[in-house]
């Protein structure tokens, strides 16, 4: 398992807000991470924690019980919890299904099309759903998760690509 810590050009890691995480942040979640799942390593030239192949589902939990204890812990007041840790698994499966299709498509299917190519396959990812909602026939090859988790992954990687994050990105198909 690889868990990537993004670093910025003032050598701060990336939050999820787009914000930066100091040097100190940085350590205390490497070192969290060292203990939660057991004999890591971190590499320091690549910036990311690697160890012995960890099964994907105690990943996914542990990375939820960690987003929901940082929303905890952010937000003031009471959060709905149940409902926190539902989105935090799903989004995290997209995140998980993201990475393998990224493995596959590589950067230029997105780079190459923009923002507008992703408006387009969100669009067929709707149409997809509602094709499949009128449909009384089970689906050949997608669902109705798969579509809606792609269509979400999609959602994420429009965000990237606007905040300038998604490299080699086409502007000319900028919205």
């Amino acid at each position: 398992m690889t868990v990537g810590l993004g670093q910025n050009d003032e050598g701060g890691l990336d939050s999820q807000d787009g914000g930066w995480l100091d040097h100190t942040k940085a350590a205390d979640a490497k070192e969290m991470l060292r203990r939660r799942l057991g004999t890591l390593r971190v590499r320091q030239d690549e910036k990311r924690v690697d160890g012995p192949a960890v099964d994907p589902h105690n990943a996914i939990e542990l990375a939820v019980q960690m987003a929901v204890d940082a929303v905890s812990n952010s937000v003031a007041g009471d959060i709905d919890t149940e409902v926190v840790t539902a989105m935090a698994r799903e989004m995290l499966w997209s995140l998980m299904g993201f990475a393998k299709k990224h493995q596959d498509y590589g950067r230029n299917n997105i780079s190459q099309g923009g923002e507008v190519g992703l408006l387009v396959r969100m669009n067929d990812k709707v149409q997809r759903m509602m094709t499949l909602h009128h449909s009384a026939a089970a689906p050949n090859n997608e669902s109705m998760s798969d579509s809606i988790r792609d269509l979400a992954s999609y959602a994420m990687i429009l965000k990237v690509v606007r905040a300038g994050r998604w490299p080699g990105a086409d502007e000319r198909w900028a919205l």
